[in-house]
């Protein structure tokens, strides 16, 4: 084989690194797609992270069909409770008209939903809840329209839950109410009071001047 014939089959033939078939082009043309695509993985979380940004906004709106079709839309907040907080639960007592006896419960119910996940989301219920709860009293400072806005969607999401328990157990009437459970303050935790301890646990009541400070 003469040394043409060598130079020849040394151009032909791909080089370290490179993929057989793939031109020059087509090989910019895969490296922007992928570095594209990359972008738009950063771009939805960052656009959460710094909103309202001037400088992501534009080209969040941009990227945005892709990121949809893509189902890449995450803002990636995790969730964290508040430790000091009042946890928010909802009990329940369904009646007959047959003569059975009531059915009582919590949503929550660490016994009844579990795994651990499922407990969880009958959790999220109970907060979103609890997060729409508008005083049956308009508060001084309050818009009149705006209060009976807010005060009719929750009674709404209410009714909702009362519904879905009737249809669930097959009931006549439901009675729900509100706990707000707290956790034990440090000085309580050092004296022993168990976190299930009765006294932790208060109805809330729907008028305003009787809510938990």
């Amino acid at each position: 084989m003469n040394r043409r014939s060598k130079n020849s089959e040394r151009h032909n033939s791909p080089g370290e690194g490179e993929s057989p078939g793939w031109t020059a082009n087509q090989r910019r043309l895969a490296s922007l797609a992928v570095v594209l695509h990359l972008a738009a993985v950063i771009l939805a979380p960052l656009a959460f992270a710094t909103r309202p940004s001037p400088a992501i906004g534009p080209m969040l709106q941009l990227a945005e069909p892709y990121i949809d079709a893509a189902h890449m839309n995450h803002g990636y907040a995790f969730f964290a409770p508040n430790p000091p907080g009042a946890s928010s639960l909802l009990r329940y007592r369904v009646e007959f008209d047959d003569g059975r006896e009531p059915i009582t419960g919590v949503l929550p119910d660490r016994r009844e939903h579990w795994p651990r996940l499922f407990y969880h989301r009958h959790f999220m219920l109970s907060e979103q809840l609890s997060a729409r709860w508008v005083p049956a009293e308009q508060p001084a400072d309050a818009d009149p329209h705006q209060w009976k806005m807010q005060r009719a969607a929750y009674l709404k999401a209410w009714r909702s839950f009362e519904n879905h328990l009737l249809k669930k157990h097959d009931g006549a009437r439901v009675t729900m109410e509100f706990y707000d459970h707290r956790p034990p303050g440090v000085i309580e935790a050092l004296n022993g009071k168990q976190l299930n301890s009765p006294d932790l646990y208060r109805p809330r009541s729907d008028r305003l001047s009787e809510a938990i400070p």
